[in-house]
């Protein structure tokens, strides 16, 4: 361990950055704070340089250490408060006129086109200002949208804002997530409301990079690749994810093997051997190696060039390139410091990659195969070359779910139970796709080649589909589960254990694998059992419809206008429970009122105003009383048809008739609660 420490400064600059990023970012104390530690970091730098005994500096060697650590985690507080800053973004919620340069080309959507830019300046009647920060725009879908390019710029006139979150029990923090992409701000633009002023005529390797792949995609066009198809190979091998379709994702995913559909490792890996293959007549002496190793570095960055410079393949460029580095300067590269080196650098230009999925689970996946690989190689030993290759792809692929599996399930809450099967079938297709794209690139100008390659380019991934499909349709393809941050923590602690049993079977490995192992099966005891009684009221922050969920272990029951709607908000949380499949009861103007009891208390839905066509005696009396869109806002409402102690005002509700309401019910002193201000209404039985 002492070895490992030695060689790889990298891990323990990386674990100092890590934790100021995650100081920064969880602890929210003065900056003057972290000062303290920066100058009690350059004390002990100072005191340990001033000692000149030999045996002090050999004894005591970790003050300085200790001192230049504390410096790092400084550093990394400052970079992710001034990442945090570049954030800010002051014209939130204000209308008026915005200069943006596009940073990518349009998505088409279902009725819009999706953009990427860069703010540059803010317009309205009494100032002109320059503006930074990047922003997701969605343009009212027309020809105008779907052509623009690239370094286009637009002035646009719109309201910019980042969304809200709606409060709904385990949602998706999509805002939080933009922010941590360095987006400040969305936005939608009818067609009369942006205007073309023209194109940054600077030179930009982003925007050459982007027409670049824009080009190669083309190429594909023009050889009639389209569909299902277009989407896998224009993924796989140019990492453009834009024309995959919600089935061909949710097949990749549900098989395990959505990571050939993203750019990064695996991909720039095979770049990585075909180049260091057909450059191995340069193996003949030092000299010519070195020459090797910096063509490999050019050409793996050429990769990731006309793959459009995106995060995942950047990284990994960054890390092979690092290794050729090593025989350039005739250093033989210690694995895992250069893995930690790229991590440190890649969080130095950027700290919130940190929290990114694909981030995370890229280095999960690396390091697992680095340590695990060779060890669970080397359990079965096998004298056939097919059989050695078999092993070598279980054992690669067992160590990659080693490390990504607690990562998967606690962003994703499922578990694909034939990776292994899968990944025999898409790691080869991978390889031949990609030197089929290679072979077709260099001859699409050649006429009957061309046809050749295209041809069998498309064989082989409508091969490869086809497999996933049955793969995907092969009874129990998921395991679904729901994983706590402490559970995923415990679960890397017994994979951690379980390593250090690979490395030296001993008592303290297998303690250690022991603890963790119970901590996990406590915790989720704990969890079936707080399950087991569990019994809540949720009306959804829904702002196209009503969604009232009653979920309990053994009955779940929805009211809903909507049930794809409801499914979108509730689906995390009945997985999270571990609920039954819903009773959907579909509201309508058949059934507009909707009465239930829970918790002993009386409920109404009203989801249709046709009552006021009624006579009543006397108000109905009940203890709360949801009103939707379709409601009407009446005094009468209350002093004739309903006496509820508590008005729920459903987020479909237009914002002037929730505030009529809401002057109602205060003039009757009746309680209210918005739930498009408060977020969803949950109501527990104890």
């Amino acid at each position: 361990m002492r070895d490992f420490f030695q060689k790889t400064i990298f891990f323990k600059l990386s674990i100092a950055f890590v934790i100021g990023i995650l100081l920064s970012n969880f602890v929210k104390i003065s900056l003057n704070f972290y000062l303290i530690f920066a100058v009690l970091g350059i004390g002990l730098m100072l005191f340990f340089a001033m000692k000149k005994s030999a045996k002090f500096r050999y004894r005591f060697d970790w003050i300085f250490g200790l001192g230049f650590l504390l410096m790092i985690m400084c550093v990394g507080v400052l970079c992710s408060v001034q990442n945090t800053e570049n954030q800010r973004f002051k014209f939130a919620n204000e209308k008026g006129v915005f200069l943006i340069t596009l940073t990518d080309f349009p998505t088409e959507k279902t009725k819009s086109a999706l953009v990427y830019a860069e703010l540059k300046s803010f317009s309205d009647s009494a100032k002109t200002e320059n503006c930074t920060g990047k922003i997701v725009l969605y343009l009212q879908k027309d020809s105008n949208a779907l052509n623009l390019k690239t370094g286009d710029k637009l002035l646009i006139s719109t309201l910019l804002s980042m969304p809200e979150t709606k409060g709904n029990p385990d949602e998706f923090d999509y805002s939080k997530y933009l922010k941590r992409k360095n987006i400040v701000a969305t936005g939608y633009v009818s067609t009369d409301c942006w205007q073309k002023i023209g194109s940054e005529k600077g030179f930009s390797l982003f925007r050459l990079a982007q027409r670049c792949r824009m080009q190669l995609l083309d190429i594909y066009r023009d050889m009639n690749i389209s569909g299902d198809e277009f989407g896998i190979v224009a993924a796989l091998t140019l990492g453009y994810k834009d024309a995959l379709s919600p089935e061909l994702r949710d097949s990749f995913s549900t098989t395990g093997a959505s990571h050939v559909l993203a750019v990064s490792g695996l991909h720039v890996g095979i770049i990585f051997m075909i180049i260091n293959y057909l450059l191995v007549f340069l193996n003949k002496d030092k000299k010519k190696k070195r020459w090797k190793s910096l063509i490999v570095i050019a050409f793996l960055w050429f990769y990731a060039f006309i793959t459009g410079l995106s995060p995942s393949v950047c990284r990994a460029a960054l890390m092979f390139s690092l290794m050729a580095f090593g025989n350039v300067i005739s250093r033989k590269s210690y694995t895992y410091n250069t893995i930690f080196a790229s991590f440190f650098i890649l969080l130095l230009i950027n700290p919130n990659w940190l929290f990114d999925v694909g981030f995370q689970l890229s280095y999960a996946a690396v390091l697992a195969i680095v340590y695990f690989q060779p060890k669970i190689r080397k359990l079965l030993i096998f004298k056939s070359k097919p059989m050695i290759w078999l092993w070598d792809l279980t054992s690669v692929s067992i160590a990659a779910q080693l490390g990504t599996a607690p990562i998967a399930l606690y962003y994703f809450h499922q578990f694909p139970n034939y990776f292994l099967l899968s990944n025999f079938i898409v790691i080869p297709a991978a390889s031949f796709i990609i030197y089929a794209a290679i072979f077709l690139f260099a001859v699409h100008k050649i006429p009957i080649i061309s046809v050749l390659a295209s041809f069998l380019l498309e064989l082989i991934v409508k091969i490869m589909y086809a497999c996933i499909k049955f793969i995907e349709n092969l009874p129990n393809a998921l395991t679904f589960s729901w994983l706590n941050g402490w559970q995923t923590l415990i679960f890397f602690g017994i994979i951690f254990a379980v390593g250090f049993l690979f490395y030296k079977i001993n008592f303290k490995a297998v303690l250690y694998t022991l603890v963790f192992s119970i901590l996990l099966i406590f915790t989720i005891l704990i969890y079936n059992i707080d399950n087991q009684g569990f019994n809540q009221l949720t009306i959804f922050n829904d702002n196209k419809g009503i969604s009232v969920n009653i979920a309990q272990k053994a009955n779940n029951v929805v009211f809903t206008t909507s049930q794809e709607n409801t499914e979108r908000y509730a689906d995390g949380f009945w997985l999270h429970h571990d609920c039954k499949k819903p009773d959907y009861q579909l509201l309508d103007s058949a059934n507009s009122i909707q009465p239930f009891v829970f918790n002993n208390q009386k409920f109404l839905i009203l989801y249709d105003d046709y009552f006021y066509k009624k006579v009543s005696e006397k108000p109905l009396e009940v203890d709360y009383l949801l009103v939707s869109r379709n409601i009407f806002p009446k005094p009468e409402l209350f002093e004739q048809y309903f006496s509820p102690k508590t008005l729920i005002i459903n987020a479909d509700v237009y914002a002037k008739n929730a505030q009529k309401f809401e002057q109602i019910a205060q003039n009757l002193n009746i309680k209210t609660c918005s739930i498009s201000k408060n977020g969803a209404f949950v109501l527990r039985k104890q």
